[in-house]
């Protein structure tokens, strides 16, 4: 497997975990502790972590495949968006305030999935 396809399945697998954590801490240590809707938007912060862990590992599977510049830059801006994105959400729920950096990676993780999407219909003809 080519390295970059290890790496961004590696950051999907520990993004997943991740995910996985912070959803039991917000089933079982925040549901007191959160105003309902601070409560709910950490929540659907989750759901994203997930959905791009998810991005980052079929990214990889595709680079182990046929490497394209394409789909290793779907992995960035999906990995960058997701980090973006998700961090704004726990931020904003926590009280912690925002940096007004969830737009930005809500329009990068939409451009990952989008050149995922391209890059798996060229079939990594844009080798790297």
């Amino acid at each position: 497997m080519p390295v970059p396809a290890r790496i961004l399945f590696a950051l999907g697998a520990v993004a997943a975990a991740i995910a996985l954590g912070l959803d039991a801490w917000h089933s079982h240590g925040l549901r007191d502790a959160l105003e309902p809707d601070s409560y709910e938007a950490f929540g659907r912060g989750i759901r994203v972590q997930y959905v791009a862990a998810t991005g980052l590992l079929a990214t990889g599977l595709l680079l182990a495949r046929s490497a394209s510049r394409l789909a290793i830059a779907s992995g960035a801006a999906l990995a960058i968006g997701g980090l973006l994105f998700c961090s704004e959400v726990y931020r904003g729920a926590l009280g912690a305030g925002t940096l007004g950096l969830a737009p930005a990676g809500g329009m990068l993780s939409m451009a990952g999935w989008l050149a995922l999407g391209l890059a798996a219909l060229t079939g990594g003809r844009s080798r790297t």
